[in-house]
């Protein structure tokens, strides 16, 4: 499936993870992802880019994050974010 992001600083709503997936001892069902190049499994209304270094707690930075592009990505019209979530695994691809 492919999100719905089509434009800069973008976060986009819960998505199913598909499987109960434990992460610092909590256990998540959904994630957001942004267009500023990470996901969180909590945090759906940061959108603004800070690329703050990490780790770090401010307010800035969504809980519960994974970062695998902190950048600024500007993803235009077209979305660039795509995921698959099958049996026990989850696919997040940024193309």
């Amino acid at each position: 499936m492919q999100s719905t992001l089509t434009a800069d600083d973008q976060t986009s709503g819960a998505l199913p993870i598909g499987f109960a997936f434990p992460f610092y001892g909590g256990t998540f069902s959904s994630f957001r992802v942004c267009t500023n190049g990470w996901i969180s499994l909590t945090n759906g209304t940061l959108t603004s880019y800070t690329n703050t270094p990490l780790p770090n707690n401010g307010t800035s930075v969504p809980e519960n994050l994974i970062a695998p592009f902190w950048d600024d990505l500007d993803f235009g019209a077209l979305p660039h974010v795509y995921y698959r979530s099958q049996g026990d695994s989850l696919v997040i691809q940024y193309r």
